[in-house]
C-alpha cells in the first residue's frame, strides 16, 4: 500500500478551489474529537500569513466538488477567515482505506514545537520587531500568546528540565 499512496500523492494536482465547492470526506477523516479545538489560533495565522499545508482532495464530480481527505481543521479555519480560494492538492484514484492512510499519517506524527524553540523563535522576532503586537501580528496570535512564549525565556532552568521531561 504505501508504494500506492506515494504514487498517488506523486501524481497531485496543485490547484486553488473555491471554498464552496470543498466538502469533508467524512469516512476519510481520522480525527473525530477535538477538532476545533484552538482554532482561533489557525483562523488568526491564515489571516495573518495564509494557508501553508494544501488541502488533500479528491475530484468527486468533475470541477464541481472535492471532498477533503486531509484538513478539516484548515477548511474550516479558511471558512471563518473568509478565504475564497483555497489551496489544494487533488488526489486521483484514491480510495477510502487511501485517503484513510493519509489522514492519519498526518495526524499521527505531528510534533507541535516544544517552549525552548518557541520563545527563542519569539525572542528574535522582538528584537527585530519590538512590539508583541508586531510579532502576534506575523505569527497570527494574540500578543498574550507572545508574551507567555517570551516569559519562557525567564524560567529557573532546573523548572526548563521538568517541563521538557513533561513533569
Amino acid at each position: 500500500m504505501s508504494q500506492r499512496i506515494r504514487d498517488i500523492l506523486e501524481s497531485a494536482k496543485s490547484r486553488k478551489i473555491n471554498r464552496d465547492k470543498l466538502k469533508l470526506w467524512r469516512g476519510a477523516n481520522a480525527r473525530k474529537t477535538h477538532v476545533y479545538d484552538n482554532i482561533e489560533d489557525l483562523v488568526d495565522n491564515i489571516k495573518a500569513i495564509g494557508l501553508q499545508s494544501p488541502l488533500l482532495v479528491k475530484e468527486e464530480i468533475p470541477d464541481e466538488e472535492y471532498w477533503v481527505i486531509s484538513g478539516q481543521r484548515r477548511l474550516r479555519a479558511c471558512e471563518i477567515a473568509k478565504v475564497e480560494k483555497i489551496p489544494c492538492l487533488v488526489l486521483q484514484n484514491i480510495t477510502l482505506e487511501d485517503a484513510l492512510v493519509l489522514s492519519v499519517s498526518e495526524n499521527l506524527y505531528r510534533q507541535p514545537m516544544g517552549d525552548d524553540d518557541l520563545s527563542d523563535a519569539c525572542y528574535t522576532l522582538m528584537q527585530k520587531f519590538h512590539s508583541l503586537a508586531g510579532v502576534g501580528r506575523l505569527l497570527g496570535v494574540r500578543d498574550w500568546k507572545v508574551k507567555r512564549y517570551l516569559g519562557y525565556r525567564h524560567v529557573e532552568e532546573d523548572v526548563k528540565e521538568l517541563v521538557r521531561a513533561k513533569k
